[in-house]
């Protein structure tokens, strides 16, 4: 039985190569010194990558044609396979963003969300 249909498998392979490249060479700073700054370089980097906005379709401008659920979690689990600890850090800032897309107005929106999915702030 096949549960995550090729492009979904193939959008992993990606996700894993990335993580290996960003989160890899940081998990010791983030494990043993507790180091923000490395979990905030990496967060940086996955906005960049548009990793944060895959939960949002209507805010992705990438590569895959149905973002969604099944995407954000690819990430979240290739990020807790390497540090549980950094794939937190991802989780609290989906979970800050959600309600902001959902519900805030124009102002805080843009004012909040935005950042958060760009990889600038961390909810």
């Amino acid at each position: 039985m096949v549960f995550l249909a090729e492009e979904d498998r193939s959008f992993r392979a990606q996700v894993r190569a990335f993580m290996s490249r960003e989160l890899t060479p940081k998990v010791d700073a983030i494990q043993r010194d507790q180091d923000f700054g490395a979990q905030l370089a990496i967060i940086g980097a996955l906005g960049e990558a548009g990793y944060l906005k895959l939960m949002f379709p209507d805010l992705y401008r990438g590569a895959l044609p149905k973002p969604g659920l099944t995407h954000a979690v690819i990430v979240s689990e290739e990020a807790a396979f390497l540090n549980y600890a950094f794939e937190s850090t991802i989780a609290t800032a989906l979970s800050c963003a959600y309600p902001f897309h959902r519900f805030a107005r124009a102002a805080p929106r843009e004012r909040y969300l935005t950042p958060i999915l760009g990889g600038r702030a961390v909810g």
